[in-house]
């Protein structure tokens, strides 16, 4: 996804790079700011539980890129960005995801 956001937000959306970089900075600061959150998740309501949970709604997430329009406002692009990141459990890092199954099996 990071490789192709970019794309369709200059190809398909006609936006300049800057304009699709700050979008995609949006992204990057949602997944940021639910590295924090993640830990406390695991810990009440456990990995599987919240794994789980997590790909069932980012996959619904995903799938509403499919309803952006180049008409669509970008602040509404923007926010749908920063939520679809925080959704993901804050990382994408599979070694992230190893230690917190680690620490809590």
């Amino acid at each position: 996804m990071p490789f192709l956001l970019p794309l369709l937000l200059q190809v398909g959306f006609g936006l300049n790079p800057f304009q699709s970089g700050l979008l995609t900075f949006l992204n990057t600061a949602g997944a940021m700011s639910m590295r924090a959150w993640v830990r406390h998740l695991v810990r009440r309501f456990g990995f599987r539980a919240v794994f789980v949970s997590g790909v069932f709604i980012i996959s619904v997430l995903m799938a509403g890129f499919a309803l952006f329009e180049p008409s669509t406002p970008h602040i509404l692009i923007a926010a749908y960005l920063f939520q679809l990141r925080s959704v993901a459990l804050g990382s994408d890092d599979r070694h992230e995801r190893a230690r917190l199954f680690r620490c809590h099996r």
